[in-house]
């Protein structure tokens, strides 16, 4: 008895079971996604101006003090802070320098002190020779001014003192006006800038 013929598996599409599982389709977001927040346009900040600016006022200073002297009838001040001293003339020892104005020096309390002529610095007719001397401290030490005699200690505000431009004594430095008085003020520094009183090396 003959063997009924094998049966022949089909194959292709038609192959595939009813419940065989179809390959699955490209994934889809199942929700749709949600629209991006869109950031509400940003007003640009407005740049705060800063308050004007008052126009400053104009800087003034206090009380200035000063030692009122007299050279030639004339009256001079130098600023009370760059007077260290009063004391009676001295004859000072002479001694050689290159400065006419240099009278010598003298001993005080046994320092030795240069003595200037500050008539003759200041273009006068030269000094007496007697009076006071006002002992003032220089960039180069201390120092000692021979004028005629002291008056004062006079205080005056800056709206009492003008610049004087007729000169270009850097010694000069204002004039105070006294009701009719007119009071040169004088700056020691620089007045005995031109001394050579530094010691030597």
């Amino acid at each position: 008895m003959s063997e009924p013929p094998a049966r022949e598996e089909p194959t292709g599409p038609a192959a595939e079971s009813p419940e065989s599982p179809r390959p699955a389709a490209p994934a889809r977001a199942r929700r749709a996604k949600a629209p991006a927040h869109k950031a509400p346009d940003k007003k640009p900040a407005r740049t705060r101006r800063a308050p004007a600016r008052k126009p400053a006022a104009k800087a003034r200073g206090g009380p200035v003090q000063a030692v009122v002297f007299v050279l030639g009838g004339d009256e001079y001040a130098l600023p009370i802070g760059q007077v260290q001293e009063v004391i009676n003339y001295t004859e000072p020892r002479s001694i050689s320098s290159d400065v006419s104005w240099v009278r010598g020096v003298i001993n005080l309390r046994g320092s030795t002190l240069p003595i200037c002529d500050l008539a003759a610095r200041l273009g006068l007719a030269r000094g007496s020779g007697s009076g006071r001397i006002v002992v003032v401290q220089s960039d180069e030490g201390p120092a000692g001014l021979t004028v005629d005699d002291v008056r004062e200690v006079l205080t005056r505000v800056p709206d009492q003192l003008e610049e004087l431009t007729v000169t270009n004594d850097p010694a000069i430095t204002a004039i105070a006006k006294l009701g009719e008085r007119l009071v040169v003020l004088v700056d020691a520094p620089a007045a005995l800038a031109g001394a050579k009183l530094g010691r030597r090396a």
